[in-house]
């Protein structure tokens, strides 16, 4: 081959064999490199570097995910757990097909080489696996006991017994062994093996027995960890075996309490409890003993087991010697509140966890009579009709008495915060108890607790704590009272003066509030008026007390602070001039300052709270809104009096009003502020007359369901409520008013569409309130103006349906004229918003309801009149929607003769007509085309 291309042919082939030997050298030296690193690798026993590590985490062969040390350990135990899985096969199974020589040099030969094996292995530094066949060769050991076991060896004792003593034997074989060679797993085998001889010894022999057991075992295992601490202080092996010792000793101790108690409680008599429970008590002290001794947290953690068992062991015995039931757990109650003292006596160092566990061991061991008497006062609340609650359990209420007493002994001897708060809330539940347990008189079951809580009252003032159980004092009297009215009376007077006297603290203050609307709900429902109702009233006067009370606190601050003044300050030349504002201390105007916010909420919680029970006829007033849908069948009867429901509204009314009227403490009214969070008193008094209108909302609202008043008289109040609304809307320019207006508005006209007399004469008053609004408002004149002609239109449409008109446009015609004068006042830009609602309204019923002559004469004018005027007014809607008005029309009164004409025509003719429009249109086309855009652009120009 010749030629350029042969040339260049050549040269790339020459190409391709220089890469490819390049490519085997690179490969060469590759294999080389990676020969260096692998060997590097074996050396250093690490990964070769993060590029290998990647590959190997990705499912490469280039690094090691298992540690060489992991990997012995593994295979070690896998060996040593086969090796054993071997060895009982081999004694179970095959045992029986060797003699006696054989079975002898089994036993002596395995066991013996296998224990020998070990020692040979640590001189050659092989530790791991002489771990595995030293732990292999103790496993060996019970096998061994096993086979001997089979053969017949010690065939005198039983199962349980020769067990305690083949774990017996281990145990010496694996302490010794671990002596004798510097191994660490035997140890652990020894110190295990010893804790089962003997609870295995005693398992049949009962739970006494057994408990002894375990804590003989517990006492051994505490002295041998005080020796290894001494004799081996050391780190190492000697830190181990402590700490196995340690752990076992937790162990096996959490069982002896568990049998220990168990024992006591199944005991039937004295003497039988008494084994467990010297056995329990022993416990206690070693463990006790132990949590002296030790250091750190170990000292901590045998408190809990020392205290039941001290609990246990001491209360055991000492209940068989009650009668059945609550009375034997007050032995464990009155034992662990003992505790709770003598731990004072305790070192520092484990007083305070003593001290915890003690009184957690106490509740526990009350827990039972603290729901007791929990349920006790529970069920007193929902069976106060049967005075004097004679028919509870006495015997186990008297039992709970016990109890709390002991708490509250126990309590003030612990002292403290929470001693004092626990003593008296015990002796309170117990107070309120014992006319129940005792079966009182009737007026000790309710004097009682009332005086209980007239005594806790007073001491409030200086334990906060004393509070919270007067309220529990004061339901309890309350509910006792229930079923005697004078006794109700009398309750709630007391509890009302004694709070009152005491208002200016905010527990107070609420008491004062809750038993004197309790004094007002209990008069109206002893009258015989509707509980709910009664009440509701009760919680509206509830809610005008806090404020009251509020109010009185303030005072009451403001007095203290002038008093408080020093007499140089009443003195000096200042004084002499009237004050501008007075500004007490800082404590004095936070204290103030907190009780009138306290009073605010409360208030508001209570005047809510007020409106629940009377929602029912909130829910009724919506009921007017029925007649939408059934006008004019007739007006509602008159509905069950109800005038609480009005009350209630009034007082939750004046609640909310009075709390938003605070008075100031800090003396800014001077500069026109009313407290010290600097709110403006106007901004107030706007939300005084905000909650004002809707209460006045409220209250006509549930006028028609609540009392028995006239149609006629429910109508004209309710739209004397809208004008009132409707004013404070338009003049201050409030949302309230707003919707105080519209919801009343609607519901008077839903009334009023009952019958036709209250739609004719609801419709043009509220008419004349909308338009008075919009002549004198100041604010919302639009809305006022669209409102009234609504309502101007409505009531054409009333009338028209009275004298029975059946033609459409005497329904459509008034709102569509009020929709074409408002689009004329309110016109802006594009005539479409301003004129399309009206005309559509005026013009498309009228061409749907029929072809009546008259009809179609009056709307063709109109529609005529209409385009005229939109096109001299250039305003497009009224021109288009006129236009295609007009065209409908005649297009309709023209349809019939086109229809008689078009059967006198040849059927050719309209064929021929359609074909020489099309030629001519055709023909001129681009000139019509310019006509039609002429057109378009002049519709397109018109606003």
């Amino acid at each position: 081959m010749a030629g350029a291309v042969a040339a260049d042919l050549w040269r790339v082939d020459g190409e391709l064999a220089g890469l490819k030997a390049r490519e085997s050298e690179l490969l060469r030296h590759r294999g080389h490199l990676i020969g260096l690193l692998r060997a590097q690798q074996a050396r250093t026993a690490a990964p070769i570097a993060p590029a290998a590590s990647a590959r190997a985490g990705s499912g490469g062969s280039g690094g090691q995910e298992v540690s060489p040390g992991a990997a012995q350990n593994v295979l070690l135990g896998l060996g040593g757990l086969l090796l054993a899985a071997a060895a009982v096969v081999f004694t179970v199974v095959s045992w029986g097909h060797l003699g006696v020589g054989g079975r002898a040099a089994v036993l002596a030969g395995v066991t013996g080489v296998t224990l020998a094996v070990p020692a040979l292995l640590l001189k050659r530094g092989l530790t791991a696996t002489a771990e595995t066949i030293g732990l292999l060769g103790l496993g060996l050991l019970v096998l061994d006991g096993y086979a001997a076991r089979q053969v017949g060896a010690l065939g005198g004792l039983s199962g349980a017994d020769y067990a305690a003593v083949v774990c017996a034997l281990v145990a010496l074989v694996a302490a010794g062994y671990s002596w004798v060679l510097p191994l660490r797993g035997p140890l652990p085998v020894a110190i295990v093996a010893a804790q089962l001889p003997l609870p295995l010894l005693a398992l049949g022999d009962g739970v006494n027995w057994l408990a002894i057991a375990l804590t003989v075992t517990v006492a051994v295992d505490a002295v041998l960890l005080f020796l290894l601490s001494r004799l081996m202080p050391g780190e190492g092996r000697a830190l181990e075996a402590r700490v196995y010792v340690a752990v076992l000793l937790g162990v096996v101790g959490c069982w002896a309490v568990l049998f220990g108690g168990y024992a006591t409680l199944d005991a039937m008599t004295v003497a039988g409890a008494l084994p467990a429970s010297a056995a329990l008590l022993v416990l206690a002290a070693v463990g006790l003993g132990v949590a002296l001794w030790a250091e750190g947290v170990g000292r901590l953690l045998p408190l809990l087991p020392v205290m039941l068992a001290y609990t246990l062991g001491l209360a055991g015995p000492v209940r068989l010697l009650l009668e059945d039931g609550w009375s034997q757990l007050l032995p464990y109650v009155a034992v662990s509140l003992v505790a709770t003292v003598l731990v004072r006596w305790l070192p520092e160092r484990v007083r305070t966890a003593s001290r915890a566990c003690a009184w957690g061991v106490a509740l526990a061991a009350g827990l039972p009579f603290m729901l007791s008497g929990l349920i006790v006062l529970v069920i007193s609340y929902f069976r106060w009709e049967e005075a004097g609650l004679g028919k509870l359990e006495a015997a186990d209420v008297r039992v709970t008495v016990i109890a709390l007493v002991m708490y509250a002994v126990a309590c003030v001897i612990a002292g403290g915060v929470w001693g004092r708060a626990g003593a008296l809330v015990s002796v309170v539940v117990a107070v309120l108890l014992v006319p129940m347990g005792y079966h009182l008189p009737y007026a000790l079951v309710v004097a009682v607790p009332l005086a209980l809580a007239v005594l806790l009252s007073v001491l409030a003032t200086r334990y906060r704590v004393a509070a919270f159980t007067a309220g529990v004092a004061a339901v309890q009297a309350v509910v006792e009272s229930l079923p005697v009215e004078y006794a109700l009376y009398t309750t709630l007077s007391v509890l009302f003066v004694t709070w009152a006297a005491l208002v200016r603290r905010p527990a107070a203050l609420a008491g004062a509030a809750l038993s004197g609307g309790g004094l007002a709900w209990a008069v109206l429902w002893r009258a015989g008026l509707p509980v709910a109702d009664s009440c509701a009233v009760g919680l509206g006067v509830a809610a005008v007390l806090a404020v009251a009370g509020g109010r009185v606190s303030t005072a009451l601050s403001a007095r203290k602070a002038s008093s408080e003044a020093t007499p140089s300050e009443a003195a000096s030349p200042e004084a002499a001039s009237p004050p501008i504002s007075v500004r007490p201390a800082a404590p004095v105007q936070d204290g103030a300052a907190g009780a009138v916010r306290f009073a605010q909420v409360l208030a508001w919680v209570l005047a809510g709270a007020a409106l629940v029970p009377v929602a029912d006829a909130l829910l009724s007033s919506l009921g007017a809104y029925r007649f939408v849908f059934a006008a004019w069948e007739g007006a509602p009867g008159l509905p069950e009096s109800r005038p609480l429901v009005v009350v209630a509204l009034l007082l939750a009314g004046a609640a909310l009003a009075g709390s938003l009227r605070r008075p100031g403490v800090t003396g800014h009214l001077a500069e026109g502020r009313d407290d010290a969070g600097g709110h403006p008193a106007e901004g107030r008094d706007k939300r005084v007359v905000d909650v004002a209108v809707l209460t006045g909302a409220l209250v006509v609202a549930v006028l028609p369901v609540t009392l028995r008043v006239p149609y006629p008289v429910v109508l004209g109040v309710m739209v004397a409520g809208v004008a009132a609304a409707t004013g404070v809307a338009v003049r201050r320019g409030r949302v309230a008013g707003v919707v105080a207006a519209v919801w009343l508005g609607s519901l008077v006209v839903g009334w009023g569409l009952a019958t036709q007399v209250g739609t004719l004469t609801v419709l043009p008053a509220l008419a004349a309130v909308a338009g008075v609004a919009a002549v004198f408002g100041t604010a919302g004149r639009v809305p006022a103006v669209v409102l009234a002609g609504l309502l101007a239109g409505g009531e054409v449409v009333a009338v028209a349906a009275a004298v029975g008109v059946t033609a459409v446009e005497a329904y459509t015609l008034p709102f569509a004229l009020e929709l074409l004068a408002l689009g004329v006042w309110r016109a802006k830009g594009a005539s479409w918003p301003a004129y399309g609602p009206g005309l559509v309204l005026a013009f498309g019923p009228s061409l749907l309801a029929g072809t009546d002559p008259v009809r179609s004469l009056a709307l063709g004018v109109a529609a005529l009149g209409v385009t005229l005027a939109g096109a001299r007014a250039r305003l497009q809607a009224p021109v288009v929607l006129g236009g295609i008005t007009l065209l409908i029309v005649a297009g309709r009164e023209l349809a019939p003769w086109i229809a008689q004409l078009a059967g006198l025509v040849p059927r050719w003719a309209p064929i021929a007509l359609g074909g020489l429009v099309l030629v001519l249109v055709g023909a001129t086309y681009e000139a019509r085309l310019r006509d039609v855009r002429r057109l378009r652009d002049a519709v397109a120009r018109l606003r």
